[in-house]
């Protein structure tokens, strides 16, 4: 199942173990500490909220979650992250790439207009 977060132009995809490949790459958190900042941060988009809070949902009973707050859901995937037990992998950013040198050679190579000659 992908997941992806998003903090402003970059885009995390969550993965958990079993969906890990070989040649994956992923963000590196040691210690809880690093896994609680960079969670945060992405806490502050309501989307990522969404997904974080119903990855958590999944794990835990309903009756559990339902008393669960912001900061245990956090605590919770940080545990996770540090444990290895879920990952970050970073997607690549898309930049569309386009400058004024390329608009101006394509203006130029546009055909001339063709004027009718006038009859005397």
């Amino acid at each position: 199942m992908k997941r992806v977060l998003r903090r402003g132009i970059q885009q995390f995809n969550i993965l958990e173990k079993r969906e890990i490949q070989p040649d994956d790459k992923f963000k590196e958190f040691h210690d809880k500490t690093s896994a609680l900042n960079f969670l945060r941060g992405l806490m502050r988009d309501n989307f990522n909220t969404i997904i974080l809070r119903n990855m958590v949902k999944q794990k835990l009973s309903q009756s559990r979650f339902s008393s669960v707050g912001e900061r245990k859901v956090i605590e919770n995937l940080a545990s996770q992250l540090v444990s290895g037990q879920l990952k970050i992998a970073m997607l690549p950013v898309a930049i569309p790439s386009w400058s004024y040198e390329e608009a101006a050679i394509e203006e130029e190579e546009e055909p001339a207009a063709v004027v009718p000659p006038v009859a005397d």
